[in-house]
């Protein structure tokens, strides 16, 4: 309930939801002391993540062991699969038309003694800065860095204009839920002089390390990542839950068959 209810002026209906609203609320509070106080099956109040919502219609499609794997441990796994999404994901708004840089900018005029609307500031998105965009993606074969730089580091992702001089690289990790501020900073450091360098070379370089949870959580850092390259709004939260069902199905997958003696993946996992 959104106000103050005085009982005694409550109808019964209005009473009985009174009761059931402060009996969620003890259930729910003795449930979260008791998550607390478990080491491994509580693990997952320490995580700094942004909710996932489960529909009730999307629960009712999952098969058991995925509800179970959710419910119960999560292992590092998945990161190539999440990487293919995540690239075509990129590369499908790389290859977007871009506005031109020499287009008008709109006047609006005000009338006389009018203070007229404030309007939010135009947002300028990485990929709307450049021109002629390439890509790169660690996957199938290893990844050879732009010719702007000498390196023997593979960031997963690299995104860059030549003839704008901006280069942009991208690092995906898919660890436990609880070790995503780890691996935030570990990759920030691998990579930060590297970006120091492209930079010294007049390059604009940008880092982004992101981070999915095996679990099917993805971090913030995947949401700036994404807003900045010009992934917004709708596009921006079906991107966020694709990426986020690719960790946890392929996490499911290894811990379906977490007593196999080989494992084959099918062409489809």
């Amino acid at each position: 309930m959104t106000h103050f209810q005085q009982w005694s002026k409550a109808t019964p209906k209005e009473k009985s939801s009174m009761v059931q609203s402060e009996i969620r609320t003890v259930e729910e509070e003795q449930r979260r002391a008791k998550a607390v106080s478990l080491s491994r099956q509580g693990a997952w109040m320490k995580w700094n993540l942004p909710e996932r919502k489960i529909t009730w219609a999307e629960l009712w499609r999952m098969e058991p062991f995925r509800i179970s794997f959710m419910l119960r441990e999560g292992i590092d796994g998945g990161h190539d699969k999440v990487l293919k999404h995540l690239a075509k994901i990129l590369d499908i708004e790389r290859k977007k038309k871009r506005p031109s840089k020499t287009e008008a900018k709109q006047i609006r005029f005000v009338r006389e003694g009018d203070t007229g609307h404030a309007t939010k500031s135009q947002q300028h998105f990485i990929l709307d800065k450049g021109s002629d965009w390439n890509m790169r993606a660690d996957i199938g074969k290893k990844l050879v860095f732009p010719e702007c730089v000498q390196t023997t580091l593979r960031p997963d992702i690299v995104v860059w204009s030549q003839p704008s001089k901006m280069i942009v690289a991208i690092e995906l990790t898919v660890p436990w839920e609880e070790r995503c501020e780890e691996a935030y900073q570990r990759k920030k450091e691998k990579y930060t002089e590297l970006m120091t360098t492209c930079r010294e070379r007049g390059w604009k370089a940008w880092l982004f390390p992101v981070e999915v949870g095996c679990r099917g959580f993805p971090a913030q850092s995947v949401w700036r990542m994404l807003q900045a390259m010009g992934i917004v709004g709708k596009a921006r939260k079906t991107a966020v839950r694709q990426l986020g069902e690719a960790a946890e199905r392929s996490s499911c997958w290894l811990w379906h068959r977490r007593d196999d003696l080989s494992w084959k993946p099918s062409a489809d996992e």
